[in-house]
């Protein structure tokens, strides 16, 4: 199984109508668990038993960057997105840019 969320937080530098300028802070986290097959051997290589065991592996992603958006129609906007984000499981810092599709109610 599979879960992730997520949050951001939006200031906005300029709005001319046009374009929105801004910048862009975002915290995630996710989590997949699965089962994986443990083996166990005796002293001379023999298979000695198996069992099922939990595989849990979780992380949280933490990004801060710019952004904009550009109307595409009335209702729906097209956002491009230059994020820095650090995984606290890894340690990287990796530039992740992003690109979305918003549609505004």
């Amino acid at each position: 199984s599979f879960f992730d969320a997520g949050v951001s937080g939006l200031k906005i530098l300029s709005d001319d109508g046009r374009r929105r300028m801004y910048l862009v802070a975002s915290a995630s986290w996710w989590r997949r668990s699965g089962e994986k097959t443990e083996e166990i051997f005796d002293d001379d290589g023999n298979l000695v038993e198996t069992r099922e065991v939990d595989d849990v592996d979780t992380s949280t992603g933490l990004g801060v960057g710019a952004g904009i958006e550009l109307p595409a129609s009335e209702r729906l906007g097209l956002t491009l997105e230059a994020l820095f984000t650090y995984w606290t499981d890894s340690g990287d810092l990796l530039p992740l840019p992003q690109i979305g599709l918003h549609y505004h109610f």
